[in-house]
């Protein structure tokens, strides 16, 4: 069957197999601390836990201030709520955070419909072929950080790379505010 001229759509899918992805990994920086600190001034610059409050407490986030206290900032969210850390727990927003991650999504949306999110706070794009028409991943990467950054006031990192597993590495290479492409994506 011939599709166009002289293109097959059989040649159309070995193309698009063979071509090499553009994978972009977003991971929002300490997400729930970070908005705890970016709604409250008084936090900025200080250690911050946001924790569920119960007998068995799960810890969401630790501001990266906090993360230098290393896990003891876990034995903080004992039972009897005494904190070991001097910021004491913060209870997480959930319906605060909903807003927030809708807004992060709908940037992404921006650049691609092709969003794989794994959790609240960070996603897989694939922008091989792009909303924006921004030439590389790479690119693409550094305009969505800009406009979180801009429009609401937090950091994401960002890792590119040619697949998913590679491009969460590369996310965690530069944490926090960081991006790092991967020297296997044609993309460099």
């Amino acid at each position: 069957m011939r599709c166009g001229a002289d293109v097959s759509i059989d040649d159309l899918q070995t193309r698009e197999s063979s071509a090499v992805r553009k994978i972009v990994h977003v991971d929002m920086d300490a997400f729930y601390a970070s908005v705890e600190q970016r709604d409250d001034s008084a936090l900025r610059g200080r250690p911050v836990v946001v924790a569920w409050h119960g007998p068995r407490s799960v810890v969401c986030a630790a501001s990266y201030e906090a993360r230098k206290f290393g896990d003891t900032f876990r034995d903080a969210c004992a039972p009897c709520g005494a904190p070991l850390l001097p910021c004491g727990l913060h209870p997480s927003r959930f319906h605060t955070l909903q807003g927030r991650v809708s807004a992060v999504r709908e940037i992404f949306s921006r650049h691609t419909d092709l969003i794989e999110p794994l959790s609240l706070d960070e996603a897989y794009l694939d922008v091989t072929e792009n909303k924006t028409g921004l030439l590389t991943a790479t690119r693409v990467a550094i305009k969505i950080r800009e406009e979180i950054r801009q429009e609401l006031n937090l950091t994401a990192s960002a890792g590119v790379a040619p697949n998913k597993f590679l491009a969460k590495i590369a996310s965690d290479w530069k944490k926090p505010d960081g991006l790092f492409c991967h020297p296997a994506s044609s993309d460099s």
